[in-house]
């Protein structure tokens, strides 16, 4: 699931979510701020958001941290995007995880302000 909500002239909030029955099981969010997005979304959700973001002329892609529904985006949008990521999430990005449809993270994690963004190449 996709859905596109503008916050102000700046800056717009993008939900995606794992559909169950029709119904969202939860929402992760990823923001749009001009030309840049923060964070990637759900794979399920990977086409709407790549097709959003390429409408929308984002250049670069700035990813928080490695949970599925923050990079699941991350390939389609690296064919018109730049990705960035803290170097520990690198080795993740580049070869994430196997998981079921229905994983959903339950330990949350936080980016320290000031540290280091590293091009993935």
């Amino acid at each position: 699931m996709f859905e596109a909500e503008k916050i102000n002239n700046r800056a717009t909030g993008l939900k995606t979510a794992t559909e169950y029955d029709g119904k969202p099981i939860m929402w992760a969010y990823a923001f749009l701020i001009d030309h840049t997005l923060i964070d990637a979304g759900c794979a399920n959700a990977a086409g709407p958001l790549s097709e959003f973001a390429r409408s929308h002329k984002v250049n670069r892609v700035f990813i928080t941290h490695t949970h599925e529904d923050h990079v699941g985006a991350c390939r389609p949008l690296s064919n018109h995007a730049t990705i960035y990521a803290r170097p520990q999430h690198i080795p993740n990005l580049k070869h994430p995880p196997e998981l079921d449809q229905f994983f959903v993270w339950v330990a949350r994690r936080h980016v320290e302000l000031g540290q280091t963004w590293t091009l993935i190449s």
